[in-house]
């Protein structure tokens, strides 16, 4: 994304470059409290100002990680600015499953690309880090095929030895239903 600098030669249109905050997060592997962030932000951010929805926050461009208190949902922010504006985006982190009520079902966390598949498979959890997370894969008559370690964001699947056919999928966190569906093998 291109914008001239202010007041140069080629700047003619006489608009301002106005900052846009913008972020992604993963988690460690080994521990899912702890969060790495990256800035994404663009058009000649200054300064940055995170609030990590828990009391914390730290002013600069890199918090790389944080470790949170406990498992829960916390609303993160990133604010930029350069001397034109400031812009800021939040978004909701959950952490593990017991941010999740006993008797909840969380549905649509989880998305599998592409579906139908030929073998490889993706599935994503999406704004939320798992504590331990198993992703199932069952036949139709609902015996359970395969299973594997989930972690946040991408996780790929090789289902290249299964037989064409449709399944029935669940991705668990400690006995907490965060995604479920259909997958079908062709």
């Amino acid at each position: 994304m291109f914008s001239p600098p202010d007041g140069s030669p080629t700047y003619t249109l006489g608009l301002d470059n106005h900052p846009v905050a913008k972020f992604r997060f993963e988690a460690d592997t080994i521990n899912h409290l702890r969060v790495r962030f990256t800035d994404l932000s663009y058009f000649r951010p200054e300064s940055w100002r995170w609030k990590f929805g828990d009391g914390k926050s730290w002013n600069g461009k890199r918090p790389l990680w944080h470790t949170f208190p406990q498992n829960g949902s916390y609303k993160v922010c990133l604010t930029v600015c350069n001397e034109n504006s400031c812009d800021t985006i939040c978004r909701w982190l959950t952490l593990g499953p017991n941010a999740i009520p006993e008797e909840e079902v969380v549905l649509g966390r989880t998305t599998l690309h592409p579906n139908p598949t030929d073998g490889p498979l993706l599935v994503s959890i999406q704004d939320y880090i798992p504590e331990h997370a198993i992703f199932y894969l069952y036949d139709i008559m609902g015996k359970r095929i395969f299973q594997q370690r989930a972690f946040d964001d991408w996780n790929s699947l090789d289902l290249t030895a299964m037989p064409t056919g449709t399944y029935l999928h669940i991705a668990i966190d400690r006995h907490k239903v965060i995604g479920r569906g259909k997958v079908v093998r062709i």
